[in-house]
């Protein structure tokens, strides 16, 4: 059978890759010791291959088709945005698609994909946590950008439901698990529903222009990292780590709702749906922070941590 054998989370920033090394804060320097310790972790623990939970933020799901979650059960590639992995990445199709099957067969109703592109969301967790090059993945999206999301409480159903799922497959593989997103900060944004023509445009058929676009939404970034820094909530996201730290996930999901989040954590903030997952396959064990700061030149409240499992 197989058995799950590491859950870590951590947050990510797209700007870690733009600071240099020489010139990083204590504070960044911490973040990236932390995210090498767990890295460690997971890799000490042996995994056969790795569930990576995230977010995408226009770069592979658009409103054309936005799916509450959906799991790469194919051919996986980075999309190389801020510098992070790109081209095809190792896959275990056979297992992503058991993982699937199963949970269909759980009344769970995640989309699929056998051709995955996935961005810094994703991706720069592998980086930050140094996960080896040839490590299979099976990348399961969160819908965190593109509201209505999924509840906090589906999202920990869904964690639940993987543990289960992992539990039950014949195989005898070791699987771990990392999380990414958030903590709270305040991206740029686009509503759907009462944006601009060009907005609305962009955020239901971007893939068509989603490349081209690239350059002018990393300028954005780079030109609003100082109003952008005001999105940081410290005195949330160390609440919020607190309740993972004494176990209260189940809890916490089912009393924070999304208007909460957006006033305390921002629009990012609602990338703590993946911790959620990780809640769930975890079973609400305790979370253990290695490291947590406001980080105003990375516009994120940044933390890493590891669930007992």
């Amino acid at each position: 059978m197989a058995s799950l054998v590491a859950v870590v989370a951590l947050s990510h920033s797209p700007l870690l890759n733009n600071v240099a090394s020489g010139g990083a804060s204590p504070d960044v320097v911490a973040f990236r010791d932390a995210a090498r310790a767990v890295g460690a972790r997971v890799r000490d623990a042996q995994p056969d291959v790795l569930v990576v939970i995230g977010p995408d933020h226009f770069r592979s799901l658009f409103y054309v088709n936005m799916p509450a979650f959906c799991l790469g059960v194919g051919r996986v590639s980075g999309y190389g945005d801020w510098s992070t992995r790109t081209g095809e990445l190792p896959s275990n199709p056979a297992f992503a698609r058991a993982l699937h099957r199963a949970l269909l067969a759980a009344d769970f109703d995640p989309s699929s994909s056998y051709d995955m592109t996935i961005d810094h969301g994703l991706t720069q967790p592998l980086d930050l946590c140094e996960m080896p090059a040839g490590l299979p993945i099976v990348p399961v999206i969160v819908n965190a950008n593109a509201p209505p999301r999924p509840s906090l409480r589906r999202c920990f159903a869904l964690g639940v439901a993987l543990r289960q799922a992992i539990d039950a497959h014949p195989a005898p593989l070791r699987v771990a698990a990392i999380a990414s997103g958030g903590l709270s900060h305040t991206p740029p944004g686009g509503d759907v529903e009462n944006g601009s023509p060009e907005t609305i445009a962009r955020l239901i058929h971007g893939a068509e222009t989603v490349r081209a676009d690239e350059p002018m939404r990393v300028q954005h970034i780079l030109a609003s990292v100082g109003t952008l820094a005001r999105g940081i909530n410290a005195d949330w996201d160390r609440r919020l780590l607190a309740r993972l730290e004494a176990g209260d996930g189940a809890a916490l999901a089912a009393e924070l709702t999304d208007a909460a989040i957006d006033a305390e954590g921002g629009n990012g903030g609602h990338e703590v749906r993946s911790w959620f997952v990780a809640a769930g396959m975890a079973g609400s064990a305790p979370f253990h922070t290695l490291s947590y700061a406001p980080i105003p030149e990375l516009i994120t409240g940044m933390s890493v941590g590891a669930f007992a499992v």
